[in-house]
């Protein structure tokens, strides 16, 4: 009976060890899958949103430098374009008719009489 009973009893330790092992062991894996699916969302996350913070600022700066680039090449033209025609003490309206009309002879006669306008 004392055999029996400690029989029992060890049968009883080793099930529960073996079933405190293996909740030990299905606990330790659970909780390092969720780590594991936590950290590779979180990584993905923060790279999607720094890939999409990079991108951003890359386009931001393209179109800022464009722009900047663009305004200074549309100032200096309309800048050199008025200094050429005002240089020669004419308007650009009168400017462009003198050119389109029949060569110098024509456009001295034009020249003078904007000039008289204008006086």
């Amino acid at each position: 009976m004392e055999l029996e009973f400690e029989l029992e009893l060890l049968l009883e330790f080793e099930l529960l060890l073996l079933l405190e092992l293996e909740l030990l062991f299905e606990l330790e894996f659970e909780l390092e899958f969720e780590l594991w699916l936590e950290l590779e969302f979180e990584l993905l996350l923060e790279l999607w949103f720094e890939l999409e913070l990079e991108l951003l600022f890359e386009l931001w700066f393209e179109l800022e430098f464009e722009l900047w680039a663009f305004s200074r090449l549309m100032v200096r033209r309309f800048a050199t374009a008025l200094a050429r025609h005002h240089s020669i003490g004419l308007p650009s309206i009168f400017r462009s008719t003198v050119t389109t009309r029949a060569g110098a002879a024509g456009a001295s006669g034009a020249c003078a009489a904007a000039a008289a306008d204008f006086r």
